[in-house]
């Protein structure tokens, strides 16, 4: 199914079209959504909105945590942190550990997973 919609209002039609297409070939019709299928939606959607205000709010407590620590943060974006730091395995090592004392934790029985890069700069791992 797709997903989202067009950001650009001119590709509406064919967001449309291409929506209609993958209904026909999957053989769901929107009209025979019931209401009990609209309820089940509207339960994972609560769910699912306490898990990422969870995430949200896990996110802002470990930057604080990281600037108190005196690492230099570059940028969050999202889910993502970019933190500047020495060129070397102790470094890399140590902060690891920090981070995962952080983050990984578990809220309401769902493990919080966290995966660390490194590069030289943002777009390499």
């Amino acid at each position: 199914m797709l997903q989202g919609s067009p950001s650009n209002p001119a590709m509406a039609p064919l967001w449309k079209a291409k929506y209609d297409h993958e209904c026909d070939k999957s053989g769901f019709d929107p009209a025979t959504v019931t209401e009990e299928m609209r309820f089940q939606r509207s339960e994972r959607q609560a769910h699912n909105f306490a898990i990422q205000g969870s995430v949200a709010e896990l996110i802002n407590l470990g930057l604080i945590e990281i600037i108190r620590a005196g690492y230099n943060l570059e940028a969050q974006i999202h889910d993502e942190v970019i933190i500047e730091i020495d060129d070397n395995e102790n470094a890399r090592l140590e902060l690891e550990e920090f981070l995962r004392s952080i983050y990984e934790v578990t809220i309401n029985k769902v493990a919080f997973r966290l995966d660390i890069g490194f590069g030289k700069n943002w777009g390499e791992k």
